[in-house]
């Protein structure tokens, strides 16, 4: 067999699916040990593993034991607690895999044990994108969810399956001389091989119990069916052990994995007392007094099923089939007792930082309470971790009334439902938070202005924030997370001051907090925010000072970096620096889909479009703009009280496109869908609109199509209409304090004015934007149509429309907790 698996490596995945007893992981194990074992990562898989954050860290942690250089980046990103889709970070580890020149082979056991939707599919992902260099064994009792019958077609997966792993006459002879100590031919053992059929668990069982037997063997006396192995395994093996070798065997049987001290705490050796109304009838008065580690080393050393499950002998398991027996007998004998050895397991697991087990046991034990307290006490570190679907786990298996009667309880509940964006979920356990005690209130706060903002309630998810900033405690990343949702809410109250000062503060919490997806969303917002002003130095200088913190946190900030290549990108698109631009959307693209952070590909891919467009690459601009089509819609169905203004913003962005391709027709159409009147107190949805409308008219004034369309329908002078237009857009955006953006509008207003022939408006216009402090990224805009002296429509146009799609497309928080900072202005 051990040749089998070594031609079978060849393949790109190999699937051992066997019941129980077979030798899976028996085989493979022993493989290893005759393999080059730097090439071979090992891991061993539990019901734990169906929450894809920590099935993917566990997948890059046992990578990372043969090649240490890889996976630092997918494990940042994962341990940051932001990741929201974890196949990204499972593209950049398979990546960063496919860049080392050594084969590797990776070892899942107990596949089995996937089997939530989440697990499943990063399995799935992990088959199809496997590199050349990366070789998957999967080993478990079942065939996983996979496409096999595809890979089978494709030649690319080989299968060992339980007529494989059948032993032969040869090898069952050989194993139960071996047991027994026994010369025993082929003849003498063919009864027995008949009735296992080469069952590897069978033979070892049969052989086991022989070595116990005073009277001659008798080969018939052995069924091989699993139930009446085990009975003849209890009747043959166990039930000849001394009795403190059974009662070991049977109160750790409640152990999913054990170790000397584990055994003590459950045996409850440290008092040596075993509490009479749990004591087994057949028990001496005293409890045995066998201790821990002693058991376990007689144990190995009789063969009785104990398998190692690591080099230094220090944590054991039964076998799958032995430890059944075990805990059936167990339950037979002593069902009051099996709680009771579950609680003092559960203590003794987290006691040890070792939560996950812990809990399990808790659970086991019927111990509610100490559930809901090693829940509360770990639930934070889980949220923090990413590791969502394992708290809410945890919760679920409690009674509903006993979560909503614990304000720590229900609040982990409500951060996970914000995670998953779920307001009217989390609304809805407001109710069980109103006497939280005073160090939640902040946090409570917080929750009541996340429903607010979700139903557009701007002023009083602005007092609900204040409250919470007033009584939140010097928590740098609930601050951040305020002043960051605040920061939006001012913003799209037109309230450009304040809103960067609110950036500030978040900027200035992620510093402090030292959050690596904090710290990019601030500077990335607040880099923006600063260009619209006009800012370019400053918001160039956010971007110098972010990249700077992530720099110097090495390695693991290294992918945050990248991803915050998009504020460099605009800062370079600002000077018209189209090539090193490109780059830049691209790499934070990249880094955006490897890190699982899908929120930023939308805003790369926009940055991709309006760069693309007036590189002249159309077909580049087209894929940029289905790109973020595709984005809007995932954000749709997560958030829909975002998509008026994000269906505007895509809308104006695809009218830049066409703008700098000169696409007349598709034009037309356009503003044939989205005409508006002008109107300086219409929505954020709506101004957006009438921008495009005044881009459409100034820079195709001489389009018949357009004069037709508009002329029918509002009975106004075409150029009057355009120039209406375009000072209810100039009215606008002077209050909301956008300065580049009015510097645009300027711009537009001098080729309006030398359409209509007025030079001299026309010069006036350009003077006027002139003492504005043009910044470079004006002029360059300028320069891009071959006339820097002159105004120019498509140049001032497809300016004039990044602005604005960039006014309102920035990154929606991961935890939109809106608030509103005591003294907004103290940070900056």
């Amino acid at each position: 067999m051990l040749a089998q698996i070594d031609l079978a490596v060849q393949y790109r995945l190999i699937l051992i699916a066997a019941p129980a007893g077979f030798g899976k992981t028996t085989l493979l194990v022993s493989w290893l040990a005759s393999t080059a074992r730097g090439t071979v990562a090992w891991l061993s898989l539990d019901e734990g593993d169906n929450d894809p954050v920590r099935l993917l860290r566990a997948l890059a942690t046992a990578v990372r034991y043969v090649a240490p250089q890889v996976g630092e980046a997918a494990l940042a990103v994962l341990n940051s607690g932001y990741g929201r889709d974890p196949q990204g970070p499972l593209l950049g580890l398979l990546h960063e895999i496919e860049g080392v020149d050594d084969r590797i082979v990776l070892v899942l056991d107990d596949i089995h044990l996937l089997c939530e939707p989440g697990a499943i599919a990063i399995l799935a992902s992990l088959v199809d994108h496997l590199p050349p260099n990366l070789h998957l064994i999967l080993a478990g009792r079942a065939d996983p969810s996979l496409p096999l019958a595809r890979l089978r077609a494709r030649g690319q997966l080989r299968e060992i399956r339980a007529a494989d792993l059948r032993f032969s006459l040869e090898e069952a002879t050989t194993l139960i001389q071996m047991l027994t100590g026994l010369t025993l031919t082929s003849a003498q053992i063919a009864p027995l091989y008949d009735r296992t059929e080469g069952w590897a668990a069978g033979l070892q069982l049969a052989g086991l119990a022989f070595q116990s037997q005073a009277a001659p063997l008798d080969m018939t006396a052995f069924s091989g069916a699993h139930r009446f192995v085990l009975d003849y395994l209890a009747d043959e093996v166990l039930d000849r052990q001394p009795p403190e070798i059974q009662s070991f065997l049977l109160y750790t049987s409640v152990l999913e994995r054990m170790c000397g001290d584990l055994c003590n705490a459950v045996l409850g050796i440290e008092n040596c007392e075993l509490s009479r109304e749990h004591a087994p009838q057949n028990d001496h008065a005293q409890c045995p007094m066998l201790h821990g580690h002693l058991a376990l080393q007689r144990l190995e050393h009789a063969n009785l099923f104990l398998i190692p499950l690591d080099d230094e002998r220090r944590w054991y398991r039964y076998h799958h089939l032995f430890a059944d027996l075990l805990r059936h007998r167990l339950q037979q004998r002593h069902p009051g007792l099996v709680p009771v050895l579950h609680r003092r397991a559960a203590h003794w697991l987290t006691a040890q930082g070792l939560a996950d087990e812990g809990i399990r046991h808790a659970l086991a034990g019927a111990d509610l309470n100490l559930v809901a307290r090693l829940i509360a006490a770990e639930g934070r570190a889980r949220l923090a971790r990413g590791e969502r679907a394992t708290l809410q786990g945890w919760l679920d298996a409690l009674p509903p009334g006993q979560v909503m009667a614990s304000p720590q309880l229900t609040i982990l509940r409500a951060w996970s439902l914000v995670w998953a964006y779920e307001p009217a979920a989390v609304s809805a356990l407001l109710p069980a938070l109103e006497g939280a005690p005073p160090d939640l209130h902040a946090e409570v706060q917080a929750l009541r202005a996340f429903v607010a903002r979700s139903r557009d309630e701007v002023a009083s998810a602005v007092q609900l924030s204040e409250q919470a900033l007033g009584c939140a405690p010097d928590n740098p990343l609930l601050q951040g997370f305020l002043y960051a949702g605040l920061g939006d809410t001012a913003w799209f109250a037109e309230d450009a001051a304040r809103a960067i000062a609110c950036h500030g503060c978040a900027l200035e919490c992620a510093t402090r907090s030292g959050d690596l997806v904090q710290l990019v969303d601030a500077a990335h917002s607040l880099a923006q925010f600063e260009l619209l002003q006009g800012r370019l130095g400053r918001a160039e200088a956010t971007y110098h000072y972010a990249h700077e913190l992530l720099i110097a946190r090495g390695p693991v900030g290294q992918p945050f970096g990248e991803l915050l290549a998009l504020s460099r990108a605009g800062v370079l698109f600002e000077r018209y620096e189209l090539g090193p631009a490109r780059a830049a959307a691209e790499q934070a693209l990249r880094q955006a889909t490897r890190c699982g952070l899908s929120v930023y590909a939308p805003f790369a891919q926009l940055e991709l479009a309006r760069i693309t467009a007036l590189q002249g690459d159309a077909a580049a601009a087209q894929r940029a703009l289905v790109a973020v089509q595709q984005g809007f819609q995932r954000m749709l169905a997560q958030n829909d009280s975002a998509s008026p203004v994000w269906a505007a913003t895509i809308e104006l962005r695809q009218l830049e496109v066409l703008t700098a391709l000169s696409d007349g027709p598709a034009i037309v159409r356009w503003v044939q869908r989205h005409w508006t009147p002008p109107d300086p107190a219409a929505s954020v949805t709506q101004i957006l609109h009438q921008i495009g409308l005044t881009l459409a008219l100034v820079s195709n004034h001489e389009l018949p199509e357009i004069h037709a369309h508009l002329g029918d329908r509002t009975q106004v002078a075409f150029l009057d209409l355009a120039e209406a237009l375009l000072y209810a857009c100039l009215t606008r955006f002077r209050t909301w304090g956008l300065g580049a953006v009015v510097l645009e509008l300027q711009t537009l207003a001098a080729v309006l004015h030398a359409a209509r022939g007025d030079v001299r408006e026309s010069e006036m216009a350009l003077s006027r934007r002139a003492a504005a402090r043009r910044t470079r990224g004006v002029c360059a805009a300028l320069r891009q149509s071959g006339r820097a002296d002159a105004p120019t429509a498509h140049g001032g146009a497809a300016a004039l429309a990044r602005r604005a799609c960039a006014a309102v497309a920035h990154p929606v928080r991961r935890a939109p907790l809106g608030g509103f900072p005591r003294s907004p202005y103290h940070c900056r």
